[in-house]
């Protein structure tokens, strides 16, 4: 646990909260229990109507669930090595007929936390850890809150508000990824800005200085609510810098004209891929030509994609040797 990195910079209430939540996860954890001197992190903001004060069976709740976790990872690992097998002895297709409704459907009662949960419940939230990279630890600490703070709220519900914050905290480049659910979103607010530009520009910064590599080009973590806009007016700003002798924008296409001479259109791919959202020709009826946006940008506004298009275009000569499908050679009778 080491939300001190993190809180440093906050405002007093927001670092209250924080105790106060992790407090009541550390009751869950002997030794950190036993390693608190701190009264605010000895307050419990559970719903005493649905736990016991005796705070050994916070403990005894995770123990439980790990217990419970493991079962289900250990049966799905099962059925990968029984499907792996398969598709070694050429039997693919019934190898995909194996999946978790193989398992024996149970109904989970943790009586003392009055809660209870089926198989599907717990299939539903591995996979979507699973798919979103999500630790387990993440996912003990999300049924903890579904069984107190969030009892009674619809599962899908849950899995639906903590897959707009999680997965995002979870692919940044944070040295440690946070176990609290409540701690991540309050992570996620930071860096979106919701408490402010400062808070949200300090957050960045401490992201920054983790990961040197980051690549403002396409790692993004957080992005101005407008940026698909700004996107087209920047495509827009390039064609009109170029003027209508070197770029049209016609009738579901754009005209560019590169500094080799030669007329290009750019439209809409009859076949789109996430690489490829247009068709590049050559004018009036020439050949398609290739052009991939490189896979680290894929995530860019499809705007700035378009643009960096039309720039390359325009640009063809120099380019050539980065985009190997504009060569002169290539074009030759």
């Amino acid at each position: 646990h080491h939300w001190p990195k993190y809180t440093e910079w906050l405002e007093p209430k927001q670092v209250t909260w924080i105790k106060k939540d992790y407090g009541n996860r550390w009751k869950i954890y002997d030794e950190d229990a036993r390693s608190i001197n701190d009264a605010l992190a000895a307050e419990d903001y559970i719903d005493t109507d649905s736990w016991s004060e005796d705070l050994t069976l916070h403990f005894d709740f995770m123990l439980d669930m790990q217990g419970i976790m493991t079962y289900y990872l250990d049966k799905r690992k099962e059925i990968e090595e029984q499907q792996q097998k398969l598709r070694d002895s050429g039997w693919g297709d019934y190898a995909k007929n194996l999946a978790w409704s193989n398992i024996k459907p149970k109904v989970h009662k943790i009586s003392y936390a009055n809660f209870s949960f089926t198989t599907e419940d717990m299939t539903k939230v591995l996979d979507w850890a699973d798919e979103h990279s999500i630790s387990y630890d993440f996912v003990l600490q999300l049924f903890f809150d579904w069984a107190s703070i969030e009892a009674g709220r619809e599962l899908d519900s849950l899995l639906y508000e903590t897959g707009l914050y999680a997965p995002a905290i979870f692919a940044a480049s944070l040295k440690y990824k946070p176990r609290s659910p409540e701690f991540c979103r309050k992570i996620y607010c930071l860096i979106k800005g919701y408490n402010g530009n400062n808070l949200q520009y300090l957050m960045l910064a401490a992201i920054q200085s983790w990961d040197k590599d980051i690549k403002p080009s396409h790692n993004f973590l957080v992005r101005k609510e407008n940026i698909w806009t700004r996107s087209f007016q920047l495509l827009k700003g390039i064609i009109e810098s170029l003027g209508r002798s070197r770029a049209i924008i016609d009738y579901g296409l754009i005209k560019i004209k590169g500094d080799s001479g030669r007329w290009y259109s750019l439209r809409p791919a009859v076949f789109k891929t996430v690489r490829q959202w247009w068709e590049v020709s050559i004018l009036p009826k020439g050949p398609l030509i290739c052009i991939d946006i490189q896979k680290q940008h894929i995530k860019m506004p499809i705007g700035d994609q378009l643009a960096s298009i039309v720039l390359t275009l325009a640009n063809d000569s120099m380019m050539d040797n980065e985009v190997h499908t504009l060569a002169d050679h290539r074009f030759e009778d």
